[in-house]
Order: structure tokens, then sequence, then C-alpha cells
């Protein structure tokens, strides 16, 4: 279900091989770094898949728009990549869209959801565009 616009994310992979899988999916303006550190003790029983988002981290800048389907398939291709049906995800404020997104239209690559600090849609794009231009400038303490 991947599109062929998806692009190649930058990630990692931690945990015993055999373990259940949770994907880890970051807020707006992060990267796969926040979850440092919580890392050490979730692969003590899973096998963890951080990514970044494009646009984020060391992932792939293409031009936008960028849409919450868009990054959604991103995370698909990635499962697809790595031969991952099924997984548990959580993801964090732009994280946890991306987690809705797939949970509703293909729910069945996802096991269990966990959403954090997230909301159901999008801010209108002025919104948005500020807000990411505020933490461009000033980080994501702003």
């Amino acid at each position: 279900m991947a599109s062929p616009t998806s692009i190649d994310l930058n990630y990692r992979v931690d945990g015993p091989p055999d373990a259940p899988v949770l994907v880890l999916s970051h807020a707006l303006g992060l990267s796969l770094a926040m979850w440092d550190p919580q890392l050490e003790r979730l692969t003590q029983v899973l096998r963890v898949v951080r990514y970044d988002h494009r646009g984020h981290g060391g992932s792939p800048v293409p031009p936008g728009p960028y849409t919450i389907e868009v990054l959604a398939r991103d995370l698909i291709h990635l499962l697809d990549r790595l031969g991952l049906n099924r997984v548990s995800f959580c993801g964090l404020s732009l994280g946890g869209m991306v987690g809705m997104w797939i949970a509703s239209n293909v729910p069945e690559r996802i096991d269990r959801l966990v959403l954090c600090c997230t909301a159901a849609r999008m801010l209108r794009p002025d919104d948005f565009a500020a807000r990411a231009r505020t933490v461009r400038e000033h980080g994501m303490e702003a």
C-alpha cells in the first residue's frame, strides 16, 4: 500500500530479532533520537523500529507538500522493506496522526496503537506553517 512517491526513510532497528515489534513515530521537528531515553528499557523485551519522517532527521527532504497520508505511506513502504506485516505502534503528536491514518486505512497493519498528545486532524495550513517556522527558528522548546 506504499505509494509511488514513498521514499526511503532513515531508520534504526534495535532489540531482540525474535521479539514483538514496536514502531515509534516522533513529533514534528524532532527525529528518531527523541526516543533514546526509552530505548534501553523497551529493547529488553521488544524489537523497536524508530524512523525519521520525510523532512526530519536523516531522512530525505523532497519538495512538499507533505500530508499525513504521504507520511503514513512512507512508513508502510519502510515496513514492507523490513518484512513487517503487523506491528504495535506508538506515535507522539505528528507521529500519532500517522498511526491514526494507518489504523483507519490499513488496520491489518496495526496490532496495538498508542497515541500520545496528538489530534485527529492537522492544523490549518497557515497554522501549521507558523508552527513549523517557530520550531525551525527557536526549537521545540518554543
